[in-house]
């Protein structure tokens, strides 16, 4: 009983050391529910085990893949763990993981949120926590996951709540408690009873509650440093604050505030001062496009005249332009806009850019674009689409992160690329046909009513069903087409068009945030294209209205035919069969509902998990067998007698007489009874008379092949027999958790605890 509140207290207190990270998500319940059932899970798997004797090696492997079970079933929406299922929880937590390096906390609900990846490290703690705390029976050493649990939200969000602390301590004096109840009650009945049993609890409750009350208030009183690294705070003037921590991430959020919150204002001689970019997205994992990697050492930093344009030819013309930028109290963002290209930066605190995007961020953690005032020198340069079109791929030239594409990206996508630019060959000429059919061949419309997603799925169903989208998805699919075409390709992220004030300034608002492609062309850099449709971004690049194209165009009604497969490839993920026309899985039993394979994995699993567990005892088994063959000496018999004991946690004294050894193994012995106290039974050679004869047989037969002349024994014994005899005595007086460690990981099979 009482190692069963020890389990359900564990289980309890660290789904309460989980509310710490409520801060992570819009939406905790979602990880928190289930958390409650995996904790339950956890717990009657465990107690199951326990009350049944299983082993700890074998015990916790089953709980783990119990609880990948059910995982599984959580993320996936399957119970049966088959290849489909497993590949859909891995691509739930992939999703997460993205969501986690890209948003800000809390993470919003209406896309990849982190649930999945919480659910996850959720359900190892309360497996960690169950382990220690009930299996290996070190409650001590529970502190340390939930400490572990507390800490990450410290680091993160600055503040696990008080609350949230004070009953995660309480639960973990509450274990400590139960525990030493239970070992004190093991001591007998004086120490057990009532009144000791109520002073040792009093004393204990009040240490645990002076601990909590002190560690809390201490917090309270010692000075600390207020976090606020995600921009959570409220703005100047209690207005709303919108803050670009990831642009891509806060896009949508920010086109959609029902207030249109001012962001720069910005003073220049452009006469077209549009797409003002904040960073590029190069990186794309088959869930999100994301910003990858930077590279800013100290040498870069935004003070002065920048590097020139990566690509650009010098006989191409420009014309320069002076900024004078400012941003709002309510912009907070650790990326700077600039024009771009951008000849030079000059701007207050340590920003800093890198070479391969010319993006500039912050290098400190307080660094940000609040209330900043900075300038900036911009290059508009002369593009001629004639002259783009004869250009020869620039693929080459850059960096390969600029064409990669994720693995498993639907073939739709790649096939529909193909059949846009049919006919076409430089990489100007099939960026434009891309352009134009996002914006007007294609059948697409622009909303900010759509749910949002630029994952492999999502991105599969904007291309061929709903064709309705908001500046993201045109700019993630755009550049995602023309990377399957070895095109490079990047998302850049900023603002489309200011308004234009009566004292002469620019003003940028949330609303005019926008996403566009760039395509690096040869000789001209990186080009900007605009595939969003006419209805939020006007116009299109001038230089790629003036081009003429004859590209085929895919009727926006019908889903694309992919590029054929050979007959053993997989059906492609954008096409969906009919029933007739199903691939065959190779299983004539006609059962294709059954996930055989998986269940084939799934056993296979546990039964590499049993082997391994069993290994011990078998090694054991085996050196037991060795000395039991024709012929075995006394010696042997008690080489044997040795290292049973060491298994059982007893160390047979070395360098004394086998008489003088013999009294101390037979004060091991107790009697092989069922109604003996298990935990402190009665010792003694007098408790188990079979054995201490047994014993006194053995020690006669050493002692007679040591010192004999002959060496030979006259003793009439059964040296087997004695062996079993003395060892059955043995156990009998060790308690059961060493009976088990004897059994399954036997510590006579190590040299060095043989010595």
């Amino acid at each position: 009983m009482n190692r069963l509140l020890i389990t359900a207290v564990a289980a309890v207190t660290t789904v309460v050391a989980t509310l710490a990270w409520r801060g992570f998500s819009e939406g905790p319940e979602r990880y928190l529910l289930p958390l409650l059932g995996v904790a339950a899970l956890v717990a009657v798997s465990g107690e199951l085990g326990r009350n049944r004797r299983v082993p700890a090696l074998v015990l916790v492997p089953a709980q783990l893949v119990v609880t990948g079970w059910a995982l599984v079933g959580l993320l996936a929406g399957s119970w049966l763990p088959d290849p489909s299922a497993l590949a859909a929880a891995r691509d739930a937590i992939a999703a997460a993981v993205e969501s986690a390096r890209l948003h800000k906390a809390p993470v919003p609900v209406d896309g990849p949120g982190v649930d999945p990846l919480l659910l996850v490290f959720g359900a190892g703690f309360v497996l960690v926590v169950d382990a220690l705390a009930s299996t290996w029976r070190r409650p001590s050493l529970v502190a340390l996951p939930l400490l572990t649990m507390l800490a990450v939200p410290v680091a993160v969000t600055g503040d696990p709540g008080w609350g949230v602390f004070a009953a995660t301590a309480l639960g973990l004096c509450l274990v400590l408690a139960l525990d030493q109840a239970g070992r004190v009650r093991a001591w007998g009945r004086r120490a057990g009873s009532g009144s000791g049993r109520l002073r040792h609890s009093v004393l204990a409750g009040g240490v645990a509650v002076s601990a909590t009350a002190l560690a809390v208030t201490g917090a309270l009183v010692v000075p600390t440093v207020g976090l606020d690294g995600f921009g959570l705070g409220p703005g100047s003037g209690g207005r709303e604050q919108v803050t670009l921590t990831n642009p891509m991430a806060d896009l949508r959020r920010d086109l959609r505030r029902p207030d249109d919150v001012p962001l720069m204002r910005v003073r220049t001689d452009d006469p077209d001062p549009s797409y003002l970019r904040i960073a590029v997205l190069n990186r794309f994992a088959g869930s999100v496009w994301s910003p990858g990697d930077r590279d800013i050492p100290s040498d870069q930093s935004a003070d002065g005249p920048m590097p020139p344009p990566q690509g650009v030819l010098a006989n191409i013309t420009s014309r320069s332009h002076e900024w004078e930028l400012r941003a709002t109290g309510e912009f907070t963002s650790t990326w700077l806009p600039v024009p771009t290209p951008a000849l030079a930066v000059e701007a207050t605190g340590d920003w800093r850019y890198d070479l391969a995007t010319m993006d500039f961020l912050a290098a400190r953690t307080r660094t940000d674009t609040a209330g900043l005032e900075y300038r900036a020198t911009g290059m508009r340069l002369d593009l001629d689409g004639e002259r783009m079109r004869l250009a020869l791929p620039g693929r080459l030239l850059v960096d390969p992160q600029f064409i990669e594409l994720p693995g498993g990206l639907p073939q739709v996508v790649e096939a529909l690329a193909e059949e846009v630019t049919a006919d076409l060959e430089s990489d100007f000429e099939k960026a434009v046909a891309l352009q134009r059919w996002f914006r007007s061949d294609g059948g697409f419309t622009y909303s900010l009513d759509v749910a949002p997603g630029s994952g492999s799925d999502d991105l599969v169903n904007f291309l061929t069903v709903d064709r309705t989208g908001y500046c993201e998805q045109f700019a993630a699919a755009m550049a995602a087409m023309a990377r399957s075409l070895g095109i490079p390709a990047r998302v850049a992220i900023g603002f489309l068009a200011g308004e234009r004030l009566d004292n002469g300034e620019w003003e940028y608002s949330a609303h005019d945030l926008h996403a566009w492609v760039e395509i690096f062309i040869r000789g001209h850099g990186w080009v900007l294209f605009e595939p969003t449709p006419s209805d939020r971004a006007v116009a299109a690049p001038g230089y790629t209205e003036r081009v003429e194209v004859e590209p085929g165009v895919p009727d926006p009604t019908a889903a694309p035919t992919p590029t054929p497969e050979p007959t053993t490839a997989p059906p492609d993920p954008g096409v969906e069969l009919p029933d007739e026309e199903q691939p065959s899985t190779g299983d004539d039993t006609g059962q294709a509902g059954v996930p055989w394979r998986g269940l084939a994995v799934l056993a296979a699993l546990v039964g590499v998990a049993a082997l391994l567990a069993c290994v011990p005892r078998v090694l054991r088994m085996r050196r037991r067998r060795t000395r039991r063959r024709a012929g075995a000496t006394a010696e042997d018999a008690w080489q044997e007698m040795r290292d049973a004991a060491l298994d059982l946690g007893y160390q047979v004294p070395r360098g004394r007489s086998p008489q003088e050894a013999a009294l101390v193994v037979a004060g091991w012995f107790a009697t092989p009874s069922e109604h003996r106290d298990p935990v402190r039974p009665e010792r003694g050679p007098e408790t188990n008379p079979a054995a201490a004869a047994a014993l006194d047989r053995l020690v006669r037969a050493l002692e007679e092949q040591r010192y004999s002349a002959t060496g030979g024994v006259t003793v009439a014994t059964d040296l087997h027999a004695d062996t079993d005899e003395v060892v059955a005595g043995l156990r009998a007086g060790a308690p059961h958790q060493r009976r088990r460690r004897a059994d399954w990981l036997p510590a006579s099979l190590w040299p060095t605890r043989r010595e």
